[in-house]
């Protein structure tokens, strides 16, 4: 079952110039993550580099379902006047508050932003009242829910040598990779959605799909011949000429050969053991 995974990342004065650009703004000035200080002008915005982005995002590829957004601000002198600054990621208005004289806190959490990328600009956009003061944003939080699902990759039948998965932890926007190898002889069926292998999903040996809470199973077969039972005598594998099985406490000799179908179908397991 898919689990919801949040990561955050705090703006602030110590790394504000490290993470960010600033159009019409200051940053990591006077203690503040951003500051619009006497510049004549009425706006400004902050925006998150990729180094940021890398500090949020678990991978460059996952996608973000909801927001979280903290503003901690107001401005500095007179005491008239008035600030807005909104969260903008890609086109969209995430989350806005309007600040006055001194310090306050502007929060918001869990903001539906379905297919939230790596890709998309974060943007803190200010709208001033009056050019002739400072006004600032002291610290600011962007948090992003993903989810993170989990897969894995089984074999089905006799034939298969091994299965492994991409990634058995991948999250919402990645994709995953299913891969069997076979048996030298087998014949390859595909990959199936449950165990008993009769819903079909892929005849790809190499099967790509979107991440999603996913278990396939992988079968191949391999005819038998002979008896297809080995047994070990003096260091050296032999085939068996007979097969026997137990029966009610008795060993029966097996003449009709239908035990190979339980060996084809993995109900049997032959391991090599030290002498």
């Amino acid at each position: 079952m898919a689990q919801e995974v949040y990561r955050e990342l705090l703006i602030n004065a110590d790394n504000a110039s490290a993470i960010c650009t600033a159009n019409a703004l200051e940053l990591s000035e006077s203690g503040k993550a951003f500051r619009k200080y006497f510049d004549g002008g009425t706006t400004g915005s902050a925006a998150l580099k990729d180094e940021g982005k890398s500090q949020l995002f678990p991978t460059a590829a996952a996608i973000a379902h909801k927001v979280k957004s903290v503003m901690n601000g107001g401005y500095e002198t007179m005491a008239g006047g008035s600030m807005t600054v909104s969260l903008k990621i890609g086109d969209i208005v995430r989350h806005s508050g309007s600040f006055s004289r001194g310090e306050s806190e502007k929060a918001l959490d869990n903001i539906p932003a379905d297919n939230v990328a790596f890709s998309n600009a974060f943007e803190w956009d200010f709208n001033v009242r009056y050019n002739s003061q400072a006004y600032h944003i002291t610290s600011c939080i962007i948090g992003l829910y993903f989810y993170q699902y989990s897969c894995a990759a089984n074999a089905a039948g006799n034939g298969i040598a091994n299965t492994s998965v991409s990634n058995a932890a991948p999250y919402q926007g990645e994709s995953v990779t299913f891969t069997a190898t076979v048996k030298p002889g087998a014949t390859w069926h595909g990959w199936y959605s449950d165990a008993a292998c009769t819903q079909l999903v892929s005849t790809s040996q190499s099967y790509t799909t979107a991440a999603a809470d996913l278990t396939l199973y992988a079968k191949a077969t391999r005819e038998v011949t002979g008896t297809g039972a080995y047994a070990r005598a003096g260091g050296q594998w032999a085939e068996a000429q007979d097969v026997y099985k137990k029966i009610n406490g008795e060993w029966v000799l097996q003449t009709d050969n239908s035990y190979k179908t339980e060996m084809q179908n993995g109900n049997y397991k032959f391991e090599e053991v030290s002498e």
